[in-house]
């Protein structure tokens, strides 16, 4: 299925997010508006395109969490962090370009903490052989990150 492109790296790499979207880390929508303001071929717009989409989702993340709407925020968080992923790849190769870095650190600060155990389900399960307890879906409070 093609979405955007002849060049086959570029269409392989707009189809990427695709794998995502059944863990809500993209939208269909926004990968074909993405690449649409991508001009075939061009690597600097790829990155350009991608990090804007990422960082409009980031924006609104923030604006969620802010507000205490905590699930859209993650959700939010989630995909921005996937299209930032999405947004580097291009640009490998030697010398190193700053943009990498700067794409690899953006996504890493955008991936959603796990929930911690606060969260209280009906449900619950031993957890590390039975040491402790934790909600069904949810790790130790000191292996989450403090997003939340």
């Amino acid at each position: 299925m093609k979405i955007q492109f002849d060049d086959p790296l570029f269409e392989a790499w707009t189809q990427r997010p695709l794998l995502n979207i059944a863990e809500a880390g993209a939208e269909i929508g926004e990968i074909k508006a993405t690449a649409a303001r991508i001009p075939e071929g061009d690597r600097d717009a790829w990155y350009r395109e991608w990090t804007a989409s990422a960082d409009r989702l980031y924006a609104e993340a923030d604006d969620c969490a802010a507000r205490g709407a905590r699930v859209s925020a993650r959700c939010l968080y989630q995909r921005a962090s996937s299209y930032y992923r999405n947004a580097y790849p291009l640009l490998l190769g030697r010398p190193i370009d700053p943009r990498v870095k700067s794409g690899y650190a953006r996504e890493a600060e955008a991936l959603p903490a796990p929930p911690p155990c606060s969260i209280r389900r009906s449900r619950r399960r031993p957890f590390n052989s039975g040491a402790s307890a934790c909600p069904v879906g949810s790790i130790p409070a000191a292996r989450a990150r403090a997003r939340f």
